[in-house]
Order: structure tokens, then C-alpha cells, then sequence
């Protein structure tokens, strides 16, 4: 079982508020249209938040998605994910993605399951000649990623892991679009 985990553990400083529950035109909170795309392709889908994010619990429990609360958040993305993997921790793969992407395509969610699926260790989705999100890693990683910390997230297990990388080519260019201020919502 491939388990997908959405980091929704950030503190949105440059955003000036809570990104992860603004609300995008359809109304929906910025995170909780990311868990919805990624629960489309992949139905264990777990999003991970820092202690103080109770609406956005209520929001996922509302359309029955899991969420779990990363005690470790505030000491860096790396820490977050290590949580989700302990989580997940008889998950035969995970595709990690981010809370402030909420216009990621389902298929290509879909997409970086079934590469691992099909026996890749790592895979990174390419739009336009550069890389982007979600990141797919098989068990092989599990023990990386439950000793992630600070708050790089998994940059250098990849930098280590480049040989081992599958890059999938597609066209969706929400590998890219993570909002981090309130301009990023206009393009």
C-alpha cells in the first residue's frame, strides 16, 4: 500500500496568514484541496499539521480525510516527515506532497504512486525541464526518512539518492505552483 502524506505543518510567515485555510475560489481551504487531489489517486491519504491547525482538522474529518498532529513540526519540515512516516510506518511507499499546492493534478499524483508501484525507488515529477512535487520513495527510504530532521525536508536524501532517482516527465505545471505569498495565487 502506497500511503500519501501532505505536510501542512508550516507556519505560513510569508504568506502574512494562514495560507493552509485560505479559501480558493471554489471555497474550499487551500490544504484541504490538496488532501482531495491526492485522496483522488491515492485513497490512504494522511495530512500532518502542527498542534495549533484545529480548523483545519475539522475541515479534513469533514470529508473523512485522516489527519495526524506532528509533535516535532516546529523543529523543521524534516522532523514533520519522519512523523508521517512513523505514522504510515507499514507503508510500502509514500508520495509526499505539500499543503500550499493545492492545483497539483490528480493524475500526476496517480502517476508517481504507480511508478513506485512499478519498482522505483525514488521518482520526482518534471515539468518543463525542472523538477518539482510530489516526491515518491519506496520502503527502501523508510529508515531515511524516520531520521529526517530540520527543516530541509528530504533535499539531501535526494541529493545523496541521484542516481536512484526516476524522473517522471509530465505536464502539469502544479509540480511548481506552491503559494507561499498571496501573489502565487494569480498565476
Amino acid at each position: 500500500m502506497i500511503q500519501g502524506l501532505i505536510l501542512a505543518a508550516g507556519k505560513s510567515t510569508r504568506f502574512g496568514n494562514d495560507k493552509l485555510v485560505y479559501k480558493l475560489d471554489n471555497g474550499r481551504p487551500m490544504v484541504l484541496q490538496s488532501a482531495l487531489n491526492m485522496r483522488e489517486s491515492i485513497t490512504e491519504t494522511l495530512v500532518l499539521l502542527s498542534r495549533d491547525r484545529e480548523t483545519i482538522c475539522g475541515e479534513c474529518r469533514a470529508h473523512n480525510i485522516a489527519t495526524v498532529i506532528s509533535e516535532n513540526s516546529h523543529l523543521g519540515m524534516g522532523h514533520t516527515i519522519a512523523d508521517g512516516i512513523k505514522a504510515t510506518s507499514n507503508a510500502s511507499g509514500w508520495v509526499i506532497a505539500l499543503g500550499d499546492m493545492p492545483f497539483l493534478n490528480p493524475e500526476t499524483l496517480l502517476r508517481v504512486k504507480q511508478t513506485i508501484e512499478n519498482g522505483a525507488t525514488l521518482v520526482v515529477p518534471i515539468y518543463k525541464g525542472k523538477r518539482g512535487h510530489p516526491v515518491g520513495f519506496s520502503s527502501a527510504f523508510k529508515s531515511e526518512l524516520l531520521s529526517l530532521q530540520g527543516d530541509t525536508g528530504a533535499r539531501e536524501l535526494l541529493r545523496k539518492h541521484k542516481n536512484k532517482i526516476t524522473y517522471l516527465a509530465c505536464d502539469d505545471s502544479g509540480v511548481h505552483r506552491d503559494i507561499d505569498v498571496p501573489e502565487d495565487l494569480l498565476t
